[in-house]
């Protein structure tokens, strides 16, 4: 019977999609196997088969209901680069060296497995996606903090002008009134004392705007230690949130790499455990 349905085929459709569509109750990585038992290839389309690959198809398609009416089952977990893929209650091939077939006594325990590790792998992976975003916004953060401190930084250089035009309002003090918004004053600080014009407060005394000048010299002298103590502070903390970065990364890439070359030989269950 089966090989009757089989010959009715159309030669263009893959013949694991011709089971999964022709048959209820078997699963899609169930009929890939088929397939691959009888052809070495899961992908195989009718147009492919042989009288022999024929015979090969129609003799596992036997050997599977024969375990069924037998209960001759083998619970088989998948597991790739340590996380769980599939499972099946038969045998799997077709992954052959991509993915480590895992025996459990039972389906029961193949299921609390599977389902208990693909859990534990969610939140592995949701918390590395969560540290990943959680470091990236923070070092985003910091590079701009960094930015606009450096800004207010290079303002603090120019301190020195604030402390002459101070210096040149006390020494034109005898000849300045109350009210008068800018002195113009020969500035002694320049070779031939070009005479420059200083912005006044005109709601303050001559000596209140020699004052507000030595003040805000100050606190440029004073921000500028605090920024500069700030700045090599969050590059410390900038460079320290991209190394984070970058181990996550690289841990990713040196795993990937270690099992592309096989030389993780820990089998799934020893790696649970």
């Amino acid at each position: 019977e089966f090989a009757a349905l089989l010959s009715g085929v159309e030669e263009d459709e893959p013949l694991h999609r011709w089971l999964l569509r022709s048959f209820f109750g078997l699963s899609p990585l169930v009929c890939r196997e088929l397939v691959y038992r009888s052809c070495g290839s899961t992908d195989a389309p009718a147009a492919a088969l042989d009288e022999v690959q024929r015979s090969r198809l129609c003799a596992a398609w036997d050997d599977l209901l024969r375990r069924i009416r037998e209960e001759e089952y083998a619970p088989t977990m998948l597991v790739q680069q340590g996380k769980p893929m599939d499972y099946s209650c038969f045998p799997i091939a077709q992954y052959e060296g991509a993915a480590e077939a895992v025996s459990f006594g039972s389906m029961g325990e193949l299921l609390d497995a599977f389902c208990e590790t693909r859990e534990r792998a969610e939140r592995v992976r949701q918390l590395g996606h969560d540290l990943r975003q959680t470091a990236t916004a923070a070092r985003d953060r910091v590079r701009r903090k960094i930015a606009v401190q450096e800004k207010e930084y290079q303002t603090t250089q120019n301190r020195d002008a604030l402390r002459r035009a101070g210096d040149l309002i006390t020494a034109n003090l005898y000849r300045m009134e109350k009210g008068v918004a800018v002195l113009e004053a020969e500035d002694y600080y320049q070779e031939n004392m070009p005479v420059v014009q200083i912005a006044l407060d005109p709601l303050l005394t001559p000596q209140q705007n020699a004052a507000k000048y030595y003040k805000r010299y100050n606190k440029a002298k004073t921000a500028e230690k605090v920024l500069r103590e700030q700045i090599e502070k969050g590059k410390v903390e900038l460079e320290y949130l991209e190394s984070i970065l970058s181990i996550h990364i690289k841990a990713d890439e040196v795993f990937h790499d270690v099992k592309e070359a096989g030389l993780l030989k820990q089998s799934y269950k020893e790696c649970v455990k």
